[in-house]
């Protein structure tokens, strides 16, 4: 009875067979990076993003400098800030700042914050499939925010340091990415398959393996009579 597979695989043997389905792996590695870019830029919905952020002050300044228990007031306060962000309040009075062009729920769906760790800095970040949507609600937060968040939260002051802007890209998805996971994905998938069929062939190549398989030793082998021979060719006589 026949082995399932060799008993014994040399580096030799795998780069054999990866040079023998060599084209097979480029074509594979090929077609998986053009699925990859046609999946990404035709059935994947871009999103935008528009930031702006905010300087906050728990309490009017007393000097020039900033204590510590000013900072650290500060920073509580943009954590709160953050959490009423998503409020129905707020986005209420976005949506009627864009004339209830947009819902209230679908607004409470775009904003995300950030205020950094003892920091009293806010980030407020619109994401959107449209640009002009994402840039026209950010602009109503910058101008919402200052005056409603203050007034949920019953102390503070919002100074807007850094304008929304119209996205000019997506954020998602990277199609640059994507496409190169896929094209390397591809390749070792190959690659992976071009070497297990190599560990299972039972074909015989070496006088080793005959030995091994079958536990027969070897008393010769008919030389090349046309110089040196090929792997294959080898393969040829001794099986």
């Amino acid at each position: 009875m026949f082995p399932l597979s060799k008993v014994e695989i040399t580096m030799q043997d795998i780069l054999w067979s990866l040079k023998k389905y060599l084209i097979w792996i480029v074509l594979t590695t090929v077609l998986a990076g053009f699925g990859t870019w046609f999946y990404t830029t035709n059935y994947i919905t871009p999103t935008y993003r528009s930031t702006m952020s905010f300087s906050i002050r728990a309490s009017s300044r007393t000097g020039i400098g900033l204590t510590a228990g000013e900072q650290t007031a500060d920073a509580r306060l943009a954590e709160l800030y953050c959490d009423l962000l998503k409020s129905d309040v707020v986005a209420q009075a976005v949506a009627e700042e864009m004339d209830n062009f947009i819902s209230a729920d679908a607004i409470k769906a775009m904003v995300s914050a950030a205020a950094g760790e003892d920091s009293p800095v806010l980030s407020i970040y619109i994401i959107t499939v449209d640009p002009d949507w994402t840039y026209n609600v950010a602009m109503a937060f910058a101008e919402v925010a200052p005056e409603v968040l203050p007034e949920l939260a019953g102390a503070g002051e919002l100074y807007l340091i850094n304008s929304p802007r119209r996205p000019a890209a997506p954020i998602t998805p990277n199609v640059k990415e994507n496409t190169t996971m896929g094209i390397l994905l591809g390749f070792l998938a190959a690659c992976g398959v071009v070497i297990l069929i190599a560990v299972l062939d039972t074909t015989i190549w070496r006088e080793e393996d005959l030995e091994r398989s079958f536990d027969i030793p070897v008393l010769g082998s008919v030389p090349s009579m046309t110089g040196t021979p090929s792997h294959k060719a080898k393969a040829r006589r001794r099986s």
